[in-house]
């Protein structure tokens, strides 16, 4: 189909799949009116300008989720919308019902925050099909004093004293003790059920940078925020469930509860939250049997639905340009156990560091098939995973993300 003369809105455009799709719709003959944060910013937008047919058919937009009427001129006179974001409001409370939407953190590279969404939900189903009882607490950014001798990745980035400006940005702060003794009261309060959200407070970072400054003077605080432009709003988060559970937001005394004779288990016992549960646990009397792995030289046994970034921008395309389109797409080009991952990797770049050993003797997890009837029958024709890899370890050498 050609898209000459039509007119096409993408937001979030410089993100991953976003900016496949503007390369692919400017390929196709469109015009596209894309919006970002800010236009002028030349690290996110420069790929976009350099495209083939920018210079003629793309626009740039200006354009904020919080502020009502931006997008007016981004969609005014467009054929069709691609929309991605999620706005949070200063007036809006997070709660228990509460998720991280999949596709949003997959498009924002929030890898972390996506695995744990997607094993929370997992447990879920689990769970529920196996009538096991579960409990899940959802800390926000945990800080507090260390027990393990590596310092953990909430510690590094809340306290990561002598950069030179501050990022703009609001944070959910709790503190690891409050965390861990969640779940204790968790394990111990038979009436316990369903999610919690542990957050002790939502500040924006120059808050804490202040609160460093007048305790630590010695050390060098950033003085600036790494933008001018205003704060980025501040939200609240509900404590009545953890509350109820009997959290409190300051150092906990010892619970007169004794785990004498009663046994826990604690996996990946050597984290920066689990060190402190385990810690609390023995306190309190109970066996404790923990589990840790050496990540750095085993593959997980695990199965993994993967499909290469240009063939889902292409299918955001077809499902546009197809008037037959319609219902819900499974974009999967190949399942592959991880194994199958690495052998690939391994024959293109012999050269590469790889874990060699799984990281458990079990047999491998069995794989499954997705069904691609529907998004071939769109006319989408999957990458082959072995040419994935390819361009994609050839596009890190060529960024300078990786020597080989």
């Amino acid at each position: 189909m050609n898209g000459e003369g039509k007119v096409v809105s993408v937001t979030g455009a410089s993100g991953y799949i976003a900016s496949w799709l503007v390369k692919f719709l400017l390929q196709r003959g469109y015009t596209v009116k894309a919006s970002v944060r800010d236009p002028n910013d030349a690290k996110k937008t420069e790929h976009l300008l350099t495209l083939d047919g920018a210079k003629e058919r793309l626009q740039l937009f200006k354009a904020d989720l919080l502020e009502e009427g931006s997008f007016d001129p981004v969609v005014e006179g467009c054929e069709a919308v691609v929309f991605n974001g999620k706005p949070l409001a200063p007036d809006a409370v997070v709660d228990e019902t509460w998720f991280s939407d999949p596709d949003f953190c997959e498009k924002t590279k929030s890898w972390y925050r996506l695995s744990k969404t997607l094993a929370e939900e997992a447990a879920w189903k689990f769970t529920k099909e196996n009538g096991i009882d579960m409990v899940a607490i959802n800390p926000g950014l945990v800080i507090g004093p260390l027990l393990q001798p590596t310092l953990n990745s909430s510690n590094l980035r809340s306290f990561n004293a002598g950069v030179e400006k501050y990022p703009n940005t609001t944070c959910r702060w709790v503190d690891v003790r409050g965390v861990a003794n969640a779940h204790v009261y968790a394990f111990e309060n038979p009436s316990t059920s369903g999610r919690y959200c542990l957050v002790g407070a939502v500040v924006h970072s120059s808050e804490p940078v202040e609160i460093l400054r007048k305790n630590c003077p010695e050390l060098s605080i950033p003085k600036e925020c790494a933008d001018d432009k205003p704060p980025t709003t501040k939200y609240q988060v509900s404590k009545e469930r953890t509350e109820s559970l009997g959290v409190k937001y300051t150092p906990l005394e010892t619970s007169s509860m004794s785990g004498e004779g009663k046994v826990v288990c604690v996996t990946g016992a050597s984290g920066y939250i689990a060190s402190w549960l385990v810690k609390l646990l023995l306190e309190r009397g109970y066996t404790v049997k923990a589990t840790v792995r050496d990540l750095s030289q085993t593959f997980p046994n695990e199965i993994f639905r993967f499909v290469d970034v240009r063939d889902v921008a292409y299918a955001h395309i077809l499902a546009f340009e197809r008037p037959s389109a319609s219902g819900r797409y499974c974009i999967v080009g190949q399942v592959a156990h991880f194994s199958e991952f690495l052998k690939i990797l391994h024959e293109q770049y012999p050269t590469l560091q790889l874990p060699q050993k799984c990281t458990d003797d079990k047999p491998f997890v069995k794989k499954f098939e997705v069904s691609k009837k529907k998004a071939t029958a769109l006319g989408l024709n999957f990458t082959p995973l072995e040419v994935t890899i390819k361009d994609t370890i050839e596009n890190f050498k060529e960024r300078g993300d990786l020597s080989i």
